[in-house]
């Protein structure tokens, strides 16, 4: 499908939804804004980390349309890391996996936090949900697929300077990731 057309046809969707309903109409914005960054960064080595984040927002924005009030997010960024290059698309699966996985074992609303701050040397990203951690069972393969590859594409493009450390406490699972700046 010719990704012209597909923006084209969520852009007209968006429109008329609009003057019905400007919280559907947003999220069609949502979605078409979050579907051209994938498809313009999918292959890109590295991409300023403030486009990534504001993809991830958008994606977020549509999974909060979609779950409405059984999801709450806040995300935050300082502002002096927005420029910093990062592996393209390495914090959408992240809060995939919050998502995913949090639903299965929070309470609701699902609580979902994102922070990315710039520190001396380094980039923290912070991705952290309501919930508890789940372990893979032993048959399933697909779990926690993203998540593994994500460490295996860090520790290929930052080797042996990566960290991405996972914690749960006090009914939270937190994802934290510590790159070099480059």
């Amino acid at each position: 499908m010719n990704p012209h057309f597909l923006f084209n046809a969520l852009n007209t969707i968006r429109a008329g939804v609009e003057k019905a309903n400007a919280q559907l109409g947003s999220m069609v914005q949502s979605l078409a804004d979050f579907l051209r960054f994938s498809l313009d960064h999918s292959h890109d080595d590295f991409i300023p980390l403030g486009r990534e984040f504001d993809a991830v927002r958008d994606y977020l924005q549509v999974e909060k349309a979609r779950f409405r009030d059984k999801l709450e997010y806040e995300c935050d960024i300082d502002e002096a890391a927005r420029a910093v290059p990062v592996p393209g698309i390495v914090l959408q699966p992240l809060v995939e996996n919050a998502i995913k996985y949090g639903q299965e074992t929070s309470d609701l609303p699902l609580r979902v936090r994102v922070q990315v701050s710039r520190q001396a040397t380094a980039l923290k990203i912070v991705v952290a949900n309501t919930g508890r951690w789940l372990e893979p069972a032993p048959r399933e393969k697909t779990s926690h697929l993203g998540l593994e590859n994500l460490c295996n594409r860090l520790a290929l493009l930052y080797p042996g300077q990566q960290r991405l450390d996972t914690t749960h406490d006090a009914g939270w699972v937190t994802i934290t990731i510590l790159l070099p700046i480059l």
